[in-house]
């Protein structure tokens, strides 16, 4: 699938990668120092929704950046993004990992799991402080077509997740606590 971005809809984004350059870097275009992203096997100058995006093979193709951002269950915040797949398989969207010291997982992601799109926040998932939020069927984006998924987290657990697709809600259920 494709990946591209247009311009930020918030002043001072952390974070923006607006997909338009070529060869091995990806420069943060957002205020967060140490972002800018090194290629990893995707193709590049491919055809977006505006403009130039990158192809990533859905194998193992990413882009890598040395950006830890320490997001906790608590913390309010919003993730946007332009994609085209048709896969119906497992696959990452957009996440950043790491471990704790206690060998638990700390992090988010947004992930197509198949047959939804789902959102994982964790500060430790062995310690069971984590959520997962999933949304209906994935049937509505992976059509080959691109996608404006945007997902927002006002801190409050599960039902402060709100997904939006192509600029409308989707319904969504927890299941993880």
């Amino acid at each position: 699938g494709g990946w591209t971005s247009a311009s930020p809809p918030i002043a001072d984004p952390l974070v923006h990668y607006d997909f338009e350059q070529t060869g091995s870097t990806l420069t943060n275009q957002g205020t967060a120092s140490s972002a800018d992203g090194t290629n990893n096997g995707a193709t590049t100058g491919s055809t977006g929704i505006l403009g130039s995006s990158w192809d990533f093979d859905g194998s193992n193709d990413y882009v890598s950046t040395s950006w830890s951002p320490d997001f906790q269950i608590g913390d309010e915040f919003s993730v946007s993004l332009w994609f085209k797949t048709t896969s119906t398989s497992f696959s990452s969207l957009i996440n950043q990992w790491g471990t704790q010291n206690g060998g638990g997982n700390n992090g988010w992601n947004i992930i197509d799991s198949g047959t939804s799109a789902s959102f994982r926040m964790s500060s430790d998932w062995n310690g069971g402080n984590a959520i997962r939020v999933n949304t209906g069927t994935n049937s509505a984006f992976s059509d080959g077509n691109w996608h404006h998924l945007v997902l927002t987290y006002d801190g409050t657990g599960h039902a402060g997740v709100t997904y939006y697709l192509d600029g409308v809600v989707e319904s969504s259920s927890a299941d993880l606590t």
